[in-house]
């Protein structure tokens, strides 16, 4: 159903909640300030025992508040997009924030393009008491995304602006799923053959807190697995068929990384094992390593100079192809990949000595390659990189900054 005030489009703004009182004053207050003029705010209290009821009445008239018994994420959404009387449909979790211009910078480039059945923009990451953290959120891509969403989710859901008659025709949100229910409908939806669209923007804050849902690894990885075997068995499964194991080696490769960040490394090595018995090339790709880099990281930190140890990660890295060369599940696989492996590990780590403006750690590593393998030095990328460690990251800019200038 379309709902219009003249030119205005309705927008209704989802904030499921669950025992967040302490949170979700903040969240309905920042859908308050948007600039956009017709908000449809609804808080659906999933069978909180706080006192959420209490906190949301203070806002009289300019919330609808909707109570149900503690069903889930899934099926508050899919309560509250029952009442929802907006042409759009916004996603606000009770412990998540939005900038003022959220909504009409999201309704400008969505209202722009027919073809797309949602947008998202870029986000940052906050803590549990609201303060920012440094690690980047974004990813930018456009279109038709069926393929790319087989493999993983890449936005949270407080990004997200959706055509309500989208979520309809997918047919919601999948009630039996507890986590990653968001990806699991974005697939459907580009199943459906809309398209993505972007807006570039940091616009929305996301929080990582204590209770965030990822940090059970093993409900995580039952819920990736369930989306992906949902795939398998969807229409448009000849499309996508070729991407699962790449897809079910990464959900193991989360495991991993998680299990890693909790201490708990026998598990990990054994997540780890698992998403190469389903997918070997997956030792072949820069961000498998780089992942691994970024694993002692703490969330909201990740992908940043912030406790990243490249030396102990180099270390990290070759004993874990140690290790792999010695497990029988995998070894015969790893062995003939040993050496397209260990030049990616180690490019990729020179590269990021490089960005770290560590020169010295980057002709280590190249060198150290070269060692291994001596025909490295004559290919371009180890030669370039080589090239511009001694010369310096800041030379390098200087003189690109020249040329471009053309003096």
């Amino acid at each position: 159903m379309t709902q219009k005030r003249g030119t205005v489009t309705t927008v209704s703004v989802l904030i499921p909640s669950y025992n967040h009182a302490h949170f979700v004053s903040a969240a309905v207050n920042s859908a308050l300030a948007q600039t956009h003029p017709d908000v449809d705010i609804i808080v659906i209290d999933d069978g909180s025992k706080d006192n959420t009821a209490e906190v949301v009445a203070t806002f009289g008239d300019a919330v609808n508040y909707v109570y149900q018994e503690n069903q889930g994420l899934s099926a508050a959404r899919n309560t509250g997009i029952r009442h929802a009387r907006g042409e759009y449909i916004a996603l606000l979790d009770a412990d998540d924030l939005w900038s003022p211009e959220y909504l009409a910078e999201s309704l400008k480039v969505i209202e722009q393009n027919p073809r797309a059945g949602l947008t998202y923009c870029w986000w940052s990451h906050i803590d549990e008491n609201g303060n920012p953290m440094p690690e980047p959120g974004f990813f930018n891509k456009r279109g038709h995304l069926l393929k790319t969403f087989a493999v993983r989710n890449y936005f949270p859901p407080v990004a997200v602006l959706v055509r309500k008659a989208c979520v309809a025709e997918a047919g919601g949100f999948d009630e039996k799923l507890f986590a990653l229910e968001d990806w699991d409908l974005w697939f459907r939806i580009a199943a459906n053959g809309w398209e993505f669209d972007c807006v570039p923007q940091v616009l929305v804050q996301y929080r990582r807190h204590s209770s965030n849902m990822t940090l059970d690894v093993p409900r995580m990885e039952r819920n990736q697995l369930g989306v992906l075997d949902k795939m398998g068995q969807s229409a448009v499964v000849s499309e996508i068929e070729h991407l699962l194991p790449m897809a079910r080696a990464n959900v193991h490769l989360n495991s991993a990384l998680s299990y890693h960040s909790q201490g708990k490394q026998v598990e990990s090595f054994v997540s780890f094992v698992t998403a190469v018995k389903i997918w070997p090339d997956m030792l072949l790709q820069e961000e498998t390593w780089y992942r691994w880099v970024c694993a002692d990281q703490p969330p909201g930190y990740q992908d940043t100079s912030q406790f990243k140890n490249l030396d102990e990660a180099a270390e990290r890295n070759s004993a874990l192809l140690a290790k792999l060369l010695e497990n029988p599940e995998v070894a015969a696989e790893v062995e003939a990949r040993q050496d397209q492996i260990e030049k990616t590990a180690m490019m990729m780590l020179a590269t990021h000595y490089y960005l770290e403006d560590d020169m010295v750690g980057t002709r280590r590593q190249v060198f150290a390659l070269s060692r291994k393998q001596p025909q490295v030095l004559l290919q371009s990328k180890a030669v370039g990189l080589l090239a511009k460690s001694f010369v310096g990251r800041q030379r390098v800019r200087n003189l690109k900054r020249i040329i471009a200038s053309g003096s």
